[in-house]
């Protein structure tokens, strides 16, 4: 999960997002969060990124991106979301130390 993902930060897309039929992000396309701009209608909607396909930025939530590096050190984090350089892990929802059918369509909405 994407949660508390800072502008500048490389993230996965989660799974592929489809736009009038195309697809407009594919599952584990790396983008960069551009910026933080919640959407005023859907607050969760808040990392914009832009589509290597159409060029378009995106409102996308944290459920949509998946943290890439750890945050702590910078290590390439494991498929289990642990860190290998640290005690750095996600845990459900929750980022913390570690002590020993078919694409969804993106609503309009998420367009800048």
């Amino acid at each position: 999960m994407g949660y508390g993902l800072t502008v500048g930060e490389i993230c996965f897309i989660q799974k592929d997002y489809l736009l009038d039929g195309e697809i407009i992000f594919s599952k584990e396309e790396e983008v960069k969060i551009e910026d933080l701009d919640p959407d005023p209608r859907a607050p969760g909607r808040k990392y914009v990124v832009r589509s290597k396909t159409s060029g378009s930025r995106f409102r996308l939530s944290g459920h949509d991106l998946k943290r890439r590096y750890c945050p702590e050190c910078g290590a390439l984090l494991t498929i289990s979301n642990k860190c290998p350089g640290c005690t750095w892990v996600i845990v459900g929802n929750l980022s913390q130390r570690r002590s020993g059918p078919g694409p969804p369509r993106i609503n309009g909405g998420g367009i800048l």
